[in-house]
């Protein structure tokens, strides 16, 4: 619709179902002719007519505009100097009306012949812009679709990062809700031929739903005007339903329902691989289990050896205690009744009592250090054997309280735990220990290292028959801040290609044990701030294997 006036209070929404576009002019004369020519006669006080207005003029006149023929002579006579006609043509009858009014008011008057011409190419004009408006619109909804495939696209990335069924299925809820805004997004699992506790923000409306879902139907349905459901499912399992309401323009339900399709196909296979890997994780976790008991039987072996030995050892001094032949003396004593003073001054046994009983205290005494000393050694070792299940079952923290202990005690406690063995291999031990000062460690971890170290180092030479069995342990600084244990066998080595996985869990070169000691090593020292590595005997023969551990002074403990 094109037009001045007349087109002002024209509104397209009156007309649903018609499309209307209006196109408004200040004048309707600039629908015929240039608007600077138009301008120009206004400019010159022209009043410009249309053969159309002219059709009825002096209704328009006389009813319309209210004039007798005085009273319009005077207006028109005031207001414009002269009468154009801008003729299209489209009137045959137009130029004698026209000078029956300019004769009416008595003004003079003009006429210019414009045709159709202009009116014509402004058709074209409107047209093509029209046309151009349709592009620009499917160019946009190509683009806003473009944009929401690519966000669905980044969306599906996000899906498939999830390793659990339980946050893939509220990354599939959550994405939903990014991009069809609706006012409720559910997850309704499929579980034994029956619906399972749905999720969503409101439980009691997301069962509700699945009132519109028909399991046995087909992959997707519609829900009331503005909502859809869709089948997550593989080839052979339903795993559960989507159902979306109330979307936010349901106009584009369709489209919607296209992508909610193209989203649950990535979401099934994200969830087939969550149970799939969950499998998996079950049969690692398990066979992990075995590994880890019998890591935790190696080392903690050796620990309950020694406390075995301690035990004996305690057990001999018992029955070589000094008080052994104190019941003796005390009845020596008792027979001697009211005498018992006189047997002590006179008798010559009676004379020895007094320094028997005074070798005796010191005797008990000594004895008594010595039980110290075992007991303690004993709760070291039961401590020890308490870390080493910590350790393994993963609840000693790498922030482990650290204490101030010399390295070489460390590694002799280390040893201790090996004396029986490396004496019965007549293990020749040669020791180069260095300056190293006292440094806070955490002594659990850094013996756990050590003992794998040497065991590895005991089993290895275990097999050696044709030469003297060595084992050279150095500990020294490395650096200013860093120092370490070295501990080096003579043993068979290992070959150059397997020396690369000599960390790596699952690997040994002995039959029947699980590969986990050197990787939980390793893993032991990087927790420590350090790193074990594997370098080159002097000789040739045998590995090193080198702990180097930072230095840690009690000042920047404090």
């Amino acid at each position: 619709m094109l037009g001045g006036c007349c087109t002002t209070n024209l509104d397209p929404l009156q007309w649903p179902d018609r499309t209307i576009k209006v196109h408004h002019v200040e004048q309707c004369f600039y629908l015929f002719m240039q608007p600077q020519l138009v301008n120009h006669y206004m400019a010159k006080s022209y009043h410009l007519i249309t053969p159309g207005w002219l059709s009825g003029w002096k209704n328009q006149i006389e009813h319309v505009m209210g004039f007798d023929q005085q009273s319009a002579r005077r207006f028109f006579q005031e207001t414009a100097k002269r009468l154009l006609l801008v003729d299209t043509g489209t009137d045959a009858g137009s130029a004698g009306r026209f000078a029956d009014m300019a004769e009416y008011l008595d003004i003079p008057s003009e006429r210019i012949e414009v045709g159709l011409d202009y009116y014509s190419h402004l058709l074209k004009r409107l047209s093509s812009d029209l046309s151009t408006e349709d592009a620009h619109k499917r160019l946009d909804e190509a683009l806003q679709q473009q944009a929401e495939y690519a966000m669905v696209a980044d969306l599906l990335g996000r899906l498939t990062d999830q390793k659990s069924e339980y946050d893939i299925t509220h990354a599939l809820i959550t994405t939903f809700q990014m991009l069809l805004a609706p006012k409720q997004c559910s997850y309704i699992p499929w579980e034994d031929n029956g619906f399972g506790q749905p999720l969503s923000s409101e439980p009691d409306h997301a069962t509700a739903a699945q009132a519109s879902i028909d399991p046995a139907g087909g992959d997707f349905g519609w829900i009331d005007e503005d909502g859809f459901w869709v089948r997550i499912s593989s080839s052979d399992e339903t795993f559960g339903f989507i159902a979306i309401e109330k979307i936010a323009f349901p106009q584009h339900r369709s489209r919607y329902l296209n992508m909610a399709l193209l989203i649950r196909n990535v979401a099934a296979l994200a969830i087939n691989h969550a149970r799939d890997f969950q499998t998996i994780s079950d049969l690692s976790h398990d066979s992990g289990k075995g590994e880890v008991a019998r890591e935790v039987i190696h080392n903690a072996g050796n620990v309950l050896n020694s406390i075995n030995i301690s035990v004996q050892q305690l057990q001999s001094q018992l029955e070589k205690t000094s008080v052994r032949s104190l019941p003796a003396i005390v009845a020596l004593m008792q027979e001697q009744g009211e005498k018992l003073g006189e047997f002590i001054t006179s008798d010559p046994k009676g004379k020895q009592i007094p320094a028997y009983f005074e070798q005796l205290a010191q005797a008990v005494a000594g004895e008594q250090q010595q039980w110290r000393d075992d007991l303690m050694q004993m709760a070291e070792h039961v401590e020890h054997v308490r870390a080493i299940i910590q350790s393994q079952s993963g609840s000693l923290e790498s922030n482990e309280v650290k204490e101030t202990i010399s390295p070489a005690k460390l590694l002799n406690r280390s040893l201790g735990h090996f004396t029986e063995r490396i004496e019965e291999l007549k293990i020749d031990l040669q020791r180069k220990t260095g300056t190293v000062p006292t440094c806070a460690l955490q002594k659990h971890k850094v013996m756990q290292v050590l003992e794998n170290l040497l065991k590895n180092a005991i089993e290895a030479l275990a097999l050696v028959g044709d030469r003297p069995r060595r084992i050279e342990l150095k500990i020294e600084m490395v650096g200013n801040d860093r120092f370490c244990f070295e501990i080096c066998d003579n043993g068979p080595g290992i070959s150059g290609e397997l020396k690369e996985k000599v960390f790596s869990h699952g690997f040994s070169t002995k039959e029947g044990h699980s590969g986990f000691g050197l990787h939980s090593a390793a893993n032991l020292a990087v927790e420590m701030g350090g790193r074990l590595i594997l370098s080159h005997s002097e000789d040739g023969k045998g590995v090193c294997f080198r702990l180097e551990l930072p230095m840690v002074t009690n000042h920047a403990v404090e």
